[in-house]
């Protein structure tokens, strides 16, 4: 049986709500008990963009003050906020906000488009999915610098702690039952600071990198900032991606749920199982069946839901915890076609209701138009207790 090592968390992440009713009408995404709000948008805007964002709004209205994106292409002297820089549009319409900048800065070098989007997960539960695209409108490469601020309180007036490394945080509340988790993939650096003082250094004169620094930390405000250095190609857009997540309320049962569809091999479609359930302080089992005997087995996990097509094959989970796209563990299936993995989960109730995804490939000659793997459906572990 495979081991997975716990020496890192699951994962991380945050969220935010509440303004005044004005501008709820036009600036407010919803899905069912989740919502977040946008503040405006301006030429003259040289700070982060007020927010709010909650999946509990009667006991915790508002985890998220300010959550914003910022750029700098080679060369410029300091970073600056996306602004209206009169190519601006924007767009708010149910579960989705869109905002659009045809000519970034009226450089003629790239057009930006940043989305968010809510969804809910459970009654006291949600996501914010945040996302820039950048597409360039040259025939060369353009290099930019782009760099995301956040600014938590998941449990205002009272203090925040929180852990994590890199692109994965979690802020936890002083108050009880408030978790707010933030994930972002493949950033170059990263700043967390436990207070607000002037966005990790965003707001200040000159070229900044950020230094990698600020975690773990107890009893303080949580404001952070993750930084991508890209290279823009001709012809292909760059996309950089943020998840935040509210979870509040008790702790509830482990969860696994199996979604998408396998590709069948010699004993037709593998199946995933978990027998034993992911539990806080305890450890949870994974196992690969149905599968071609002694075969060269592996499964992929992550941190969101994907479906996307490589040659035959779709790959059901994105988002792995060093920065990938996705991560993998290998193994080989015994002669009865089987594999198990089990997965030790940290006992502390920090990690309650995180969710992690796993999909199972098997190493399969039978599989004929492609590449030689069959592989199964994924699943959804929600931890609990």
């Amino acid at each position: 049986m495979s081991q997975l090592s716990s020496s890192r968390p699951l994962g991380v992440c945050l969220l935010a709500v509440v303004c005044a009713p004005a501008v709820l009408a036009q600036r407010t995404i919803v899905d069912q008990n989740v919502s977040f709000t946008l503040g405006a948008v301006t030429a003259s805007l040289a700070d982060s963009v007020d927010v709010d964002f909650t999946a509990d709004a009667p006991f915790q209205p508002d985890v998220l003050r300010e959550q914003w994106w910022w750029f700098r292409f080679d060369g410029d002297p300091e970073e600056q906020p996306f602004h209206d820089d009169g190519t601006y549009t924007e767009s708010f319409s149910g579960m989705r906000a869109e905002l659009v900048w045809s000519d970034l800065d009226h450089r003629g070098l790239l057009s930006a488009r940043i989305t968010y989007e809510v969804t809910s997960t459970g009654p006291a539960s949600g996501i914010l999915l945040s996302r820039l695209t950048l597409t360039n409108l040259t025939t060369q490469t353009v290099p930019i610098t782009i760099f995301q601020y956040a600014d938590v309180d998941a449990c205002d007036p009272q203090a925040d702690s929180a852990i994590g490394y890199g692109g994965q945080h979690t802020v936890v509340g002083s108050c009880p039952l408030q978790q707010v988790r933030m994930r972002s993939t493949l950033v170059d650096h990263w700043c967390v600071e436990p207070f607000d003082d002037s966005e990790c250094s965003l707001t200040e004169p000159g070229a900044l990198t950020l230094p990698d620094t600020g975690l773990p930390f107890t009893r303080a405000d949580y404001t952070s900032a993750f930084e991508w250095r890209r290279v823009v190609p001709s012809g292909l857009p760059v996309v950089l991606l943020t998840r935040i997540e509210h979870v509040s309320g008790p702790c509830g049962p482990p969860q696994a749920i199996n979604y998408g569809t396998g590709l069948a091999g010699i004993n037709g479609v593998p199946v995933l199982l978990t027998p034993t359930l992911p539990a806080v302080g305890q450890t949870a089992v994974l196992r690969l069946t149905n599968a071609a005997p002694n075969a060269p087995s592996f499964f992929v996990f992550g941190f969101d839901r994907a479906n996307d097509p490589i040659a035959n094959l779709t790959l059901l989970v994105q988002v792995g915890p060093r920065g990938a796209q996705f991560d993998f563990v290998g193994g080989m299936t015994d002669p009865t076609g089987t594999e198990s993995l089990s997965v030790p989960v940290p006992a502390d109730l920090q990690f309650c209701a995180e969710r992690l995804y796993w999909q199972g490939f098997v190493y399969d000659l039978s599989v004929t138009g492609g590449l030689p793997f069959a592989h199964t459906d994924a699943v959804e572990w929600i931890v609990g207790r």
